[in-house]
């Protein structure tokens, strides 16, 4: 639901119309998000570091090289600053995010 943008009502609304079991308590369920979190976070940073060492000759991955990338962006609405929106770096080489 955290994936989606959705809180705990959310969840509870989902399960009510799919009628299967509900959500755990909001405070399990912000407890599981904030582990889920941190353990995303994570993951995504290896992954990227792991990308960005792909493109290097050797595992020297404080100099500085020169790489294709394509960047998207996306927001909620045109012209608005939002705090949602996300920009993504691309290896156009490898095709793996390189940062977000």
């Amino acid at each position: 639901m955290r994936f989606i943008g959705q809180g705990y009502a959310g969840a509870g609304k989902f399960c009510g119309r799919m009628n299967i079991p509900s959500v755990p308590t909001k405070y399990n369920f912000n407890k599981i998000s904030r582990r889920l979190k941190t353990k995303v976070f994570k993951l995504a940073e290896d992954s990227m570091i792991a990308a960005s060492k792909e493109l290097h000759d050797d595992d020297r991955t404080d100099e500085v090289i020169t790489c294709g990338v394509s960047v998207d962006g996306t927001w909620q609405k045109r012209e608005y600053a939002s705090l949602n929106g996300s920009v993504a770096a691309i290896s156009i080489d490898t095709r793996k995010i390189l940062d977000i």
